[in-house]
């Protein structure tokens, strides 16, 4: 975690000396430090002075020391009997795996995860160690840098269940068994590969992040928008009773004396129970009644009109959730931007807004993932509108299986038949990967209907990604991820 640069330089009289800078890797602590020949410090990215730390001073002037170690053992010049002393004093304050990462230098937890793992069955988290298993697991310990020491690596990439580089190792690490490993050949192209993944995803999740506020601004606004409709409903409902005191007031027009604020008048539609009616002193009975006859009337309307706003805003509303969905799948920018420039086509960002070089041009276009099944039956999965349509309208045939969850926002998946009838658990795969690429990816029995592709159709007009279908069946699954990704998956198809 220490790196040295030596550096000749040619001081004020011509002379030529040496100076070393100094880079400590150490997390939060990592510094970059320049030292004269004598060995004293001539300055440092981050200064530390006795308040910060009492055991260290970085300062200019002062000798250079190195850090303090934590008197950590080598695993790599100790023996196995020296391994079992130092496992012997676990006390399970903390775990097993922390305790061997405590104990010994240059061991991380993932490491140290690995080696309990293997060597005990278990991922170092049980705070139990009898005789028989600190044995094993010593010999186990022994063992593992025994094949580090010979310089025998399996180099690889753990990703995790969205296709994201979680873990570098330059071992297998056995106890991520239910995520999918990439090997490599040496250690350096798989640090290549990851840092470039990571770097890859973090400037994805800062594109995700701009268009996702906007999306949550306008799903906000629609969800409000709906609140206040269901309300103004409610009131327009109330519109009969207008009709009721219309009536009532015509029946009863003689009976009524003038300019009076109310009258109370005997409800003939039930059993005569008496009615209090609010007037308005300035108009006759004949005009209270047409007043309330006119607000009946626009209760009718306000009723037939609120219907068709309160339908539209929800339909708004199942779209925005699912474009929050979609961007949650995203594993390439390309795809984010293509979520961009729908949204911009329909309104909700201004066209060009956030374009930058580099962006997707026309002819670019990401395409769905593609599992395959033991069977070798081929799924596919949409992860935005683009790709959904493109799966349903296009790359499926009419016989081919067309899966999505109920009334939640997911993906389209499509079982290709290749002309037979899929089994059930190939359904209960397909609907499996259905429920996981949705809004439901965490519950239980998730309801996913199937039908045939021919019975899925899009409307005149529809937005991106909206279909309707017929003669459906619906599958109850609850979504397994380590199934899931035990299937074979490419990252992308080319179209």
């Amino acid at each position: 975690r220490i790196v040295e640069i030596l550096i000749d330089t040619t001081d004020e009289l011509g002379e030529v000396s040496t100076k070393r800078l100094i880079i400590e890797i150490m997390g939060r602590h990592s510094n970059i430090i320049l030292v004269n020949g004598d060995g004293d410090i001539i300055d440092a990215i981050k200064r530390i002075t006795s308040a910060v730390s009492r055991v260290r001073e970085v300062l200019p002037g002062m000798p250079y020391t190195r850090p303090p170690s934590r008197d950590k053992v080598n695993p790599l010049s100790v023996d196995t009997a020296a391994v079992e002393e130092i496992l012997s004093k676990y006390k399970g304050r903390v775990g097993i795996a922390k305790h061997i990462m405590n104990s010994f230098t240059g061991v991380s937890l993932v490491t140290a995860r690995e080696i309990a793992f293997r060597y005990l069955n278990r991922e170092g988290k049980d705070d139990v160690l009898t005789d028989d298993n600190i044995t094993q697991l010593s010999e186990g310990f022994t063992k593992f840098f025994g094949d580090i020491k010979k310089g025998l690596y399996s180099p690889c990439i753990v990703l995790d269940g969205q296709g994201r580089p979680m873990e570098v190792s330059a071992t297998v690490l056995s106890y991520l068994y239910h995520l999918k490993q990439t090997d490599f050949q040496d250690i350096s192209s798989a640090l290549e590969t990851f840092y470039h993944d990571r770097d890859r995803m973090d400037r994805l999740k800062q594109k995700t992040a701009a268009v996702l506020k906007t999306v949550n601004t306008h799903l906000d606004r629609s969800q409000k928008k709906l609140g206040k409709l269901l309300n103004e409903l409610n009131n327009a409902k109330n519109g009969d009773k207008y009709r009721l005191y219309g009536e009532l007031l015509t029946a009863n027009l003689y009976n009524i004396p003038a300019k009076a604020d109310s009258v109370v008048l005997e409800n003939f539609y039930e059993n005569m129970q008496p009615v209090e009616i609010p007037l308005k002193k300035n108009l006759t009975p004949a005009q209270n009644a047409q007043g309330y006859f006119k607000k009946y009337n626009k209760c009718k309307t306000a009723i037939k009109e609120l219907a068709k706003q309160i339908d539209a805003t929800r339909k708004e509303i199942a779209y925005l959730e699912g474009q929050v969905d979609n961007l949650g799948k995203c594993t390439h920018e390309l795809e984010v931007e293509e979520i961009r420039e729908e949204l911009a086509c329909l309104g909700y960002i201004k066209k060009g807004a956030g374009k930058k070089r580099g962006g997707a041009r026309k002819k670019d276009m990401s395409m769905p993932l593609h599992y395959v099944t033991d069977g070798g039956q081929h799924i596919y999965v949409g992860k935005n509108n683009k790709q959904n349509d493109y799966l349903t309208l296009q790359l499926a045939r009419p016989q081919d299986i067309w899966l999505h969850v109920k009334d939640i926002p997911g993906s389209h998946v499509i079982l290709k038949s290749e002309n037979t009838r899929p089994d059930r658990e190939v359904l209960n795969v397909a609907a499996m990967i259905a429920a996981f690429y949705s809004k439901a990816r965490h519950s239980s029995n998730v309801p996913v209907d199937y039908t045939l592709k021919k019975y899925v159709k899009k409307p005149k007009g529809a937005k991106p990604g909206m279909v309707i279908y017929e003669n459906h069946k619906t599958l109850y699954v609850t979504p397994d991820e380590k199934k899931i990704n035990s299937l074979a998956k490419p990252e992308s198809l080319t179209p």
